[in-house]
């Protein structure tokens, strides 16, 4: 049985897989001096500090203790636009700043290792929005807010634990990537599946590409 909280890899997800993390130049030469590569906070922009460290919660609950407490989450793809087109092209914009050079890193990994999650439900995170289960749900939700005259779920009061605390327990339905909703998440041939992970070490890479991000 798998451990509770643990994604079931069906539909082609194996026990070991292969992911692709972009990364920058340095953190490459790092990966190859060292041995291996994780991420560290001063890394992380203040602005999603406080969404990496609740996936930090969450890797800890579902994956144990990172090697060192000053291990973030690092990331990587599943599955970067669908099941179709599982590595990302690099011949696409946003993968890093127009004109850094990067290297597109392909390794291996077990399951164990690793939280799958929904790229585009992770936005909810990212924002402090409510992740609903349903359309009833959403206007369920949004009716809660205007009671409490507030038109995000920031604006409330950090006192009223109960919100908050509904808000970020809905934030796990990210990690059932099978999970679909018309206007909510996508099928999972769509879906951009992203992994996180504590550590990528040096044996684990099968190929890498050094680019010119556009």
């Amino acid at each position: 049985m798998p451990r509770p909280g643990r994604p079931i890899f069906r539909q082609g997800h194996p026990h070991h897989m292969i992911l692709w993390t972009i990364q920058s130049l340095s953190a490459w030469e790092i990966l190859q001096s060292r041995g291996f590569l994780q991420a560290r906070r001063p890394y992380v922009e203040k602005l999603f500090r406080p969404a990496y460290r609740w996936m930090q919660g969450q890797m800890r609950k579902r994956l144990g203790p990172p090697p060192s407490s000053a291990c973030f989450p690092l990331w990587a793809w599943f599955q970067w636009q669908g099941s179709n087109k599982k590595r990302p092209d690099l011949r696409f914009s946003g993968h890093l700043p127009r004109g850094d050079t990067g290297v597109l890193i392909e390794f291996h990994a077990d399951a164990a290792e690793v939280i799958l999650s929904d790229f585009e439900l992770w936005h909810y995170v990212l924002n402090y929005w409510y992740l609903p289960n349903s359309i009833a749900d959403e206007a369920r939700f949004d009716a809660i807010l205007a009671s409490l005259a507030a038109n995000t779920p920031s604006e409330v009061t950090i006192r009223n634990r109960s919100f908050h605390s509904d808000i970020q327990k809905s934030w796990e339905r990210i990690f059932n990537i099978q999970w679909s909703k018309p206007d909510i998440a996508s099928e999972f041939t769509e879906k951009q599946i992203q992994a996180t992970l504590w550590r990528l070490n040096r044996n684990k890479v099968r190929n890498f590409t050094i680019f010119r991000a556009h």
